[in-house]
């Protein structure tokens, strides 16, 4: 059985409601894979992603599941997503999205899957954008450990995140992978240009 929901109904879900969303996924991840053990994590009232522990197996590599096929972005709209931040996109980035308003990228151990900048060109960008990084970020810093000073701007579908650092009014070239569960950030690449897109 699959419940849909659309963004609009997801905004409108109460905390205790995406607490039992979170729980949803966590029972539906533990029925598709009877073979590990796998932990309901939340702090205070917030929830993190279900995350996966076997100890006998080697770490397995995430994969961006099912990513939207990116598209082109004019860059009126990263102008407007760096006026709701306050500082300034590194170049590299804005580079990249442009060509290719998210998909995904290959970094250390997992495969990452980008949040998009918000494009209201059409109903059909509008909705594939909804998830962008101002609004995955605003969400993201309601965790205890998500640093005050970062722009998530990937996923690994586990709960970790890709950020970027910011300094003053930029956001520093530098990629770092947050870890959810520990909140210990770890430099991936120098630049977002180094890396890889599949």
């Amino acid at each position: 059985m699959s419940i849909a929901y659309s963004a609009g109904d997801a905004m409108r879900l109460t905390e205790r409601g995406r607490v039992l969303l979170d729980y949803a996924r966590h029972e539906r991840l533990k029925l598709l894979n009877p073979g590990k053990t796998w932990h309901f994590l939340a702090v205070g009232d917030r929830t993190s992603t279900a995350s996966s522990v076997n100890k006998s197996e080697p770490r397995q590599r995430h994969t961006c599941r099912n990513p939207p096929m990116p598209f082109p972005l004019d860059d009126k709209y990263l102008r407007s997503a760096e006026e709701k931040l306050g500082a300034k996109l590194p170049d590299g980035y804005r580079r990249a999205m442009m060509a290719a308003n998210g998909g995904e990228v290959a970094g250390d151990v997992d495969d990452w899957c980008l949040y998009p900048i918000m494009d209201s060109t059409d109903k059909k960008r509008l909705a594939r954008t909804c998830n962008d990084v101002v609004a995955e970020t605003k969400r993201l810093s309601e965790w205890e450990r998500f640093p005050r000073q970062a722009l998530a701007i990937a996923h690994n579908g586990e709960g970790d995140q890709l950020l970027f650092l910011r300094a003053n009014d930029r956001f520093e070239a530098a990629v770092y992978r947050w870890s959810h569960e520990t909140g210990e950030l770890t430099r991936v690449a120098e630049d977002f240009a180094q890396l890889e897109r599949p």
